[in-house]
C-alpha cells in the first residue's frame, strides 16, 4: 500500500503519473489497491486533472466518483 499512496517532492503521486500518461489499466489496478482519488499535489491537480489536461478522456471518467443513485431504496412490505 505505501507504494500506491507515497508521493514524490511534487506531491505527485503514482496515480498522479498513470492518469497523465493516459495508462488506465494501472490507474486501474492502482485504485483497486486503494490509491487516493482525492490527493491534490502541489499546484492542486488531482489525477483526474492530469488526465482531462492530457486529453485521456477514458482515464478522467475513471477516476471521477461514481454517481450516486437518486432513487430511494425499495423497503419489503
Amino acid at each position: 500500500v505505501h507504494a500506491v499512496t507515497s508521493t514524490d517532492n511534487r506531491g505527485c503521486a503514482a496515480l498522479h503519473y498513470a492518469a497523465a500518461h493516459g495508462q488506465l489499466t494501472v490507474v486501474r489496478r492502482l485504485l483497486a489497491r486503494g490509491a487516493e482519488v482525492a490527493r491534490r499535489d502541489q499546484g492542486g491537480w488531482t489525477a483526474e486533472n492530469y488526465a482531462a489536461h492530457y486529453g485521456y478522456t477514458e482515464v478522467a471518467q475513471a477516476l471521477q466518483p461514481a454517481p450516486r443513485s437518486s432513487a430511494l431504496p425499495l423497503r419489503p412490505g
